[in-house]
């Protein structure tokens, strides 16, 4: 796995824009996950979109290239890479684009197994901060 993802939020009904990130993969996901144990944003889930773009870039300017498509917009931009992840707040699951894993509705445990798989070091890095 590389680099690029798309992720978006949806709550059953609506959907926030797609986030496209290029050199942040799945920190991503890790992020998102992180945000959502620790309770960070409960208005709703454009709220939520907008906590989780802070949180990912730690509150300043980043060297990454990230972008914010209309939803739909960046369908199958990352699907050769990490693909698309959706979290959904209604049944706390996510599910993704990815072959591997797109029949399945996935909890935040299994999501983060997943990434320490892949970025062990992610979790190394995060967990002496």
């Amino acid at each position: 796995m590389g680099d690029r993802i798309v992720v978006n939020i949806t709550d059953g009904t609506d959907f926030t824009p797609d986030f496209y990130g290029h050199w942040c993969g799945l920190r991503a996901l890790k992020v998102l996950n992180d945000m959502v144990s620790a309770k960070i944003s409960s208005n709703g889930i454009h709220s939520m979109f907008c906590n989780y773009l802070i949180y990912l870039m730690k509150a300043q300017p980043q060297p990454y290239s990230y972008y914010v498509y209309n939803h739909g917009d960046a369908k199958g931009i990352a699907d050769w890479d990490n693909y698309e992840w959706t979290y959904h707040t209604d049944t706390d699951r996510w599910t993704t684009t990815n072959p591997q894993y797109a029949d399945k509705r996935l909890t935040r445990s299994q999501v983060t197994k997943i990434v320490k798989r892949e970025r062990p070091e992610l979790y190394k890095r995060y967990d002496n901060e």
